[in-house]
């Protein structure tokens, strides 16, 4: 139970940082093209 509450913390965490990452990368790449 607990080993699978980890497991998935830890998919979360880099399901939110894949997205921020992202949202970042399409930030610049507005910037660069304005």
């Amino acid at each position: 139970m607990k080993i699978k509450f980890k497991l998935y913390f830890n998919f979360t965490y880099l399901l939110i940082n894949v997205k921020s990452n992202y949202m970042k990368c399409m930030a610049l790449q507005a910037v660069e093209h304005s």
